[in-house]
């Protein structure tokens, strides 16, 4: 182990990857800790804004402006800097197509440009709010359309010319083009491999156990034996669910007052299995949950057969922790049931198979600050600790938290 290291970085996912390659970009040393094993098995980062679903009838003003930040070209922007090979688009960018476009790495990260469909029964009481949606957004120049009957149904994913649809055929939709989503597994790896090779296995420790700080370091247990970092400068804890236990630990050690966690969203993600090629152009939201057919990369001639549903599944009030949260619940009867409305309902399949299921959390960071995600210090004594916010939710908002922290200390 390097005896010491300007900056430790502490937590799990992608933001603490970002921040320390932006950190050896600028010629500072660095140590990675994750009290995981596996880098990524809190899976805390969506391949879009998963909130924009509910809040379109809940919080209209909100669900504007994550729809305005949700364009492929904010991904772009944000995605390609200090990533450690190309960002590719799909559509494809009008400058990398024709005799003279640069060439294409079919294996690189994408951000999509597919439309989010709303779909609404005919008859829903909701529908006026969706009116007015349409006219913010049209503000906005998001470039909206309304849709009625099979004309809507017809572009939700999973619905084909193929299939006989159900009973939502007298559907209204409220379609947004060119929202973004990305290939969250493909950024996360490429930026996970990059930063390993950049810190060697004595600079990015996974499975870290029994970690705390000490006058000018921090001191952990890894791989059978303790170990100690001198830290020259600052100590960076990237806040997520499974770091709450040892962070308001960490805060009660020094006597940080009022430091609760905020609210926690809790997800149910289904895979299905469709029995028929699904069109990938299109993300679909129905009954606030979000659907979308799940790929890598462009999609092919032959589309997808993979469904995605992502389901809100509750959540827990600001200051509500406890350990058994750490398991997030199963699945509910209740979910199960959405699907077959959907599958059956909407989409009159005949019946459908699930291929994987997972329950997911991300931190409510609005409900902890009405200006989202806060940092707080830790301590001010040597090493100075910085609790930092925004480490989850939607992966380019992650990058670009991540980014801005180490633009300020770099």
């Amino acid at each position: 182990m390097r005896p010491d290291s300007e900056f430790v970085l502490l937590g799990t996912g992608l933001a603490p990857l970002v921040t320390a390659a932006e950190l050896l970009a600028a010629g500072r040393r660095v140590v990675l800790i994750n009290p995981e094993p596996d880098f990524f098995a809190e899976d805390s980062e969506f391949p879009l804004d998963p909130l924009v679903a509910a809040d379109v009838v809940s919080d209209p003003a909100a669900a504007l402006r994550r729809l305005v930040r949700s364009s492929p070209e904010r991904a772009l922007s944000v995605l390609r800097p200090g990533f450690p090979g190309a960002v590719e688009s799909w559509p494809t960018e009008p400058h990398a197509t024709g005799a003279g476009g640069l060439r294409r790495d079919p294996t690189a990260p994408h951000v999509r440009a597919r439309s989010r469909l709303w779909l609404r029964p005919a008859r829903a009481v909701d529908w006026p709010s969706f009116e007015d949606f349409y006219l913010s957004s049209l503000d906005a120049g998001l470039k909206p359309q309304l849709a009625e009957g099979l004309a809507a149904v017809r572009r939700f994913p999973g619905a084909s010319g193929r299939s006989g649809l159900g009973a939502q055929t007298e559907a209204r939709g409220l379609l947004v083009p060119r929202l973004a989503d990305v290939d969250v597994n493909r950024y996360r790896y490429g930026l996970l491999e990059f930063v390993r090779e950049r810190l060697g296995p004595e600079g990015l420790l996974c499975g870290a156990t029994q970690i705390g700080f000490i006058p000018d370091g921090v001191r952990f247990h890894f791989e059978g034996r303790a170990r100690t970092v001198q830290i020259r400068d600052s100590a960076l804890v990237f806040w997520t669910p499974r770091l709450t236990t040892w962070v308001l630990g960490q805060a009660k050690r020094f006597e940080v007052p009022q430091l609760l966690p905020p609210g926690i969203r809790f997800w149910d993600q289904w895979t299905l299995r469709s029995r028929e090629a699904l069109d990938p152009a299109t993300v679909g939201v129905f009954e606030e949950m979000t659907v979308w057919g799940e790929l890598e990369g462009a999609p092919d001639a032959a589309g997808t057969d993979l469904l995605t549903v992502l389901r809100p599944g509750g959540g827990v009030a600001p200051g509500s922790w406890s350990q058994g949260l750490l398991a997030p619940p199963i699945a509910s009867g209740e979910s199960i049931q959405s699907l077959s409305r959907i599958c059956g309902d909407l989409l009159a399949w005949n019946g459908f198979s699930v291929r994987a299921h997972r329950a997911r959390m991300v931190f409510d960071w609005e409900s902890w600050s009405s200006q989202g995600p806060q940092d707080r210090i830790l301590s001010e004594a040597s090493p100075r600790i910085e609790l930092l916010g925004g480490a989850d939710g939607a992966l380019v908002d992650v990058v670009e938290r991540a980014r801005q922290v180490a633009g300020r200390l770099a």
